[in-house]
């Protein structure tokens, strides 16, 4: 049968651990000396200064300024997929998260690993774009600010996948012919209303401290 809720934050979690943890434990990339090795480094947005970065590369190149637009508009979903969920608790926000086909139908850890789409599933074509545009503002700054924007990168991917990988962001069919009555009213009640706002406001607070580095 289908897991139900409790059983799908659970993969979720597994899958965020996992991921989170492969990201802790990758090295620093050559030639930046941080000061806090990446698997130590626990910092909140709160202990970390965007203006006090120093940009060593050229920040008005086609791919910073793609990046910049990248993260503008990924915000900008957040924020519309945030004020939809107001105007209808039954709005289909998935594409607002870049989950498209299979994607917005949630993951599963095991049949990513038997189509072989490998640990980040369905979600890695998705997540591609952010880290891409991350990685674009991390390789101008000098070794010490690039510290600090992998660990905002950080924050902000581990932000969109507790987004995507909660159950109740999967598009629900209001149909009464669906037979989707228990998903509707899941998605309606306000404990679910107030988690999936909470956790948007999370990654489009994440895209806006990210911005500061370049903005």
């Amino acid at each position: 049968g289908h897991p139900g809720a409790a059983g799908l934050r659970r993969t979720a979690s597994r899958r965020s651990h996992l991921l989170g943890l492969a990201g802790a434990l990758s090295p620093p990339a050559a030639g930046v000396s941080a000061a806090v090795p990446v698997a130590f480094d626990f910092r909140k947005p709160s202990e970390i200064d965007p203006s006090a970065r120093t940009i060593v590369g050229d920040a008005s190149s086609a791919a910073v300024q793609g990046a910049v637009a990248t993260l503008r508009r990924l915000r900008d979903q957040a924020k519309a997929a945030s004020e939809a969920l107001k105007a209808d608790p039954l709005a289909d926000i998935s594409g607002n998260f870049g989950l498209v086909g299979q994607a917005a139908q949630g993951d599963n850890i095991m049949t990513s690993f038997k189509s072989g789409t490998g640990l980040e599933g369905v979600f890695a074509k998705p997540v591609a774009e952010l880290r891409s545009a991350c990685r674009a503002i991390d390789e101008i700054m000098d070794g010490r600010t690039r510290a600090d924007t992998e660990r905002a990168s950080r924050l902000l991917i581990s932000s969109w996948y507790s987004v995507v990988q909660d159950p109740d962001i999967k598009p629900v069919d209001p149909s009464p012919a669906s037979g989707d009555i228990l998903a509707q009213i899941a998605r309606q009640s306000e404990k679910v209303q107030a988690r999936l706002q909470q956790e948007i406001k999370a990654y489009a607070d994440a895209l806006d401290f990210q911005l500061k580095f370049v903005e």
